[in-house]
């Protein structure tokens, strides 16, 4: 067992320097639920960051918001752990803000 100890120290290191990395915070909205049709666009999991240009920081933010007619949503879509990646924003009725369900 000692004699193997270099071993055990490096993988002990490699899973310290894991725990210590800390995922950057983002802001927006996590989209917690969807309702059709709405779901055609946007998904759960997704954190919505902009609507009509208007920055979202929070699920007061999303909640605050009085719009009519066409919206158009800037939205992060997770494709691996701790990493998102941007889409181009897309256009929704009004309406179907309300289908959308948002925590922080």
């Amino acid at each position: 067992m000692l004699r193997n100890w270099k071993v055990w120290l490096v993988v002990l290191l490699v899973l310290v320097s894991f725990l210590s990395v800390e995922p950057k915070r983002m802001d927006g909205a996590l989209v917690k639920s969807v309702t059709y049709p709405a779901s055609e666009y946007i998904k759960q999991g997704s954190i919505i960051t902009m609507v009509n240009g208007i920055p979202i920081n929070s699920k007061e933010d999303f909640y605050n918001l009085n719009l009519n007619g066409t919206v158009y949503i800037v939205y992060k879509v997770k494709k691996f752990p701790y990493v998102y990646v941007e889409q181009d924003s897309v256009a929704l009725k009004s309406d179907y803000l309300d289908l959308i369900t948002v925590d922080d």
